[in-house]
């Protein structure tokens, strides 16, 4: 801790208050994003099961000469958006995403921090340009309560889920950001 003569311990313990405070800050919103990603992902798996009802059960009735759901293409469709978005920032949680550290791994600790900051910082920016043009796209969809072309079903609930997918999977970079530029800082490794 930075010893400072005139204030001495007393600046000392506003220094580690405020830490632990940072700190407990940090570890709020990050388990805030872990519950809500988690219910996003029990939704996404959710959302597998009824899909696989739905073309089972539209297959049957094709197979049986029974005629097809009417709306068993759109409803794919919409519980696709809940699978994909879904499950986004859940897999980033769980370090399931496609990595290739085969170099990386090599490299010193403080190395590491300093490439996995600057690639999660590369791919927050990318992912920030698709947050604001679903935004976007979702106000568009809502503005004119778009709906399916086969049926009424309304498609722009979806495009906001969708929405709330990339909002989290942009809080997970940037805290991955955050602790790799924090590790670059502090290892001396």
């Amino acid at each position: 801790m930075l010893y400072v003569p005139r204030i001495g311990r007393f600046y000392e313990c506003i220094c580690s208050e405020r830490m632990l405070m940072q700190n407990a800050i940090a570890e709020t919103v990050n388990s805030s994003i872990k519950k809500i990603s988690e219910l996003l992902a029990t939704l996404a798996g959710w959302a597998v099961f009824i899909m696989m009802c739905v073309v089972v059960i539209d297959v049957v009735m094709l197979a049986t000469r029974l005629g097809s759901l009417q709306v068993a293409v759109e409803l794919v469709e919409m519980l696709m958006i809940v699978i994909v978005f879904g499950a986004f920032s859940y897999a980033d949680i769980l370090e399931k995403h496609v990595t290739a550290t085969m170099i990386v791994s090599r490299l010193s600790k403080r190395w590491r921090s300093v490439f996995d900051a600057f690639s999660y910082s590369i791919s927050l920016l990318i992912c920030l340009v698709f947050t604001w043009q679903i935004i976007l796209y979702a106000q568009r969809m809502t503005a004119i309560r778009k709906s399916c072309l086969s049926s009424d079903l309304p498609y722009y609930p979806f495009t906001w889920f969708a929405v709330v997918g990339f909002i989290l999977l942009d809080m997970r970079y940037l805290i991955r950001v955050v602790t790799n530029i924090y590790n670059v800082f502090t290892k001396r490794k």
